[in-house]
């Protein structure tokens, strides 16, 4: 193997395919029949996998932490003050105005069981689910264990590579051919099935870790270009392996966010937008909020307004009376991006700023990459 070399700093792109991610949540969420040709909603949960799985995995490697203990306290205290404070605080206000899921689902909400629970229980509370939570508990399940693999392995990357493709291999084959019936009914929400898309991630970093990346395979725009085809199929597609070609996909945009940009122009000025940037560094708050926001929105404002139209007067644009996601899409996106600016202003970033005071990684170039 190539000679390894120390993790790359932060890369703007990578907030960018973040805002990909959240825009295809909220595309299949809340837009109505834009969703319908696409598998949006799918395929944004399982890009944030190949982010998360990438970066979590690039800062336990670029840790100089001497201790296993140390190293993973760190971790831990870092993600907790990233993830909990707004999670939690999500979850009380939707208590405080007694919304169904959260009252009828607390323990699997606060235990960062509900991938589970949203599956045993078949999500009680339809009328104004959080059924989108599940991919918050997975990330989480894979914050507890995966660095305990990683400290343990980080300089032993044969070894830990080896064991990260056993269970990318492991994790698609029960997604795809249902390997393990008895998991079946957890193959969408459950950890063991969605570790394919983690791993895949976590397999890059390795991958970066080692400067084993192919410069001229990266770099060559027709294979960009047959990449983001191939995506673009593939989200408009069934077949039995359009899981595993989604991961792959996803992989190589990270890895080109990461390491190399685009060479497609139109696609990097995207990615590097300022808006396009700021809308990836508040995608977790926007995740968190949009089917509150939409649910609350549809019932308390949306609706009065909506059926009190006189719609027998509007002629022939009537017909827009059974459309009404066509202002609702818009209008709920503006209202959940503005809601998680404030958040990300008053609430996560006081965290971030604890987070390197209280739990400062040695490298200093490891914290610039924490998600």
């Amino acid at each position: 193997m190539p000679e390894r070399r120390e993790f790359i700093g932060y890369r703007p792109r990578l907030d960018g395919l973040r805002a990909v991610a959240i825009g295809a949540v909220l595309t299949e969420h809340l837009g109505g029949y834009l969703a319908k040709p696409f598998m949006a909603g799918y395929y944004g949960v399982d890009l944030f996998f190949v982010i998360s799985g990438f970066l979590i995995t690039s800062i336990l490697l670029n840790d100089q932490t001497p201790t296993f203990r140390g190293s993973y306290r760190k971790f831990i205290g870092r993600r907790v003050l990233r993830i909990f404070p707004i999670y939690y605080l999500t979850i009380f206000c939707l208590l405080i105005v007694d919304y169904p899921s959260a009252r009828e689902m607390f323990p699997w909400l606060a235990s960062y069981t509900y991938n589970y629970g949203v599956v045993l229980n078949k999500e009680p509370g339809s009328g104004a689910p959080l059924f989108y939570l599940w991919s918050l508990s997975v990330e989480e399940q894979f914050y507890l264990f995966w660095p305990l693999l990683v400290i343990s392995l980080r300089k032993r990357l044969k070894i830990l590579s080896a064991i990260t493709l056993v269970i990318v291999v492991a994790s698609y084959v029960q997604l795809t051919v249902h390997l393990i019936t008895s998991l079946v009914e957890f193959n969408y929400t459950g950890l063991p099935a969605r570790m394919g898309s983690l791993g895949l991630g976590a397999l890059g970093a390795i991958l970066v870790a080692w400067n084993a990346l192919p410069s001229g395979f990266f770099n060559d725009r027709r294979v960009e270009v047959i990449v983001l085809l191939s995506l673009l199929l593939t989200l408009t597609l069934t077949f039995r392996l359009q899981f595993i070609v989604m991961g792959l996909c996803s992989l190589y945009l990270v890895l080109k966010a990461a390491s190399f940009g685009f060479r497609t122009t139109t696609v990097d000025r995207f990615l590097l937008h300022p808006a396009v940037i700021y809308v990836g560094a508040i995608s977790y708050g926007i995740y968190l909020f949009h089917v509150p926001v939409a649910v609350l929105m549809t019932e308390h404002v949306f609706d009065h307004f909506w059926l009190a139209l006189p719609w027998e007067k509007f002629g022939e644009f009537g017909v827009i009376r059974w459309h009404s996601w066509i202002i609702k899409f818009p209008v709920y996106c503006a209202a959940t991006i503005a809601l998680a600016a404030l958040s990300y202003r008053w609430v996560e970033s006081p965290m971030l700023v604890l987070k390197d005071r209280w739990f400062k990684y040695s490298s200093a170039r490891a914290g610039q990459v924490a998600a």
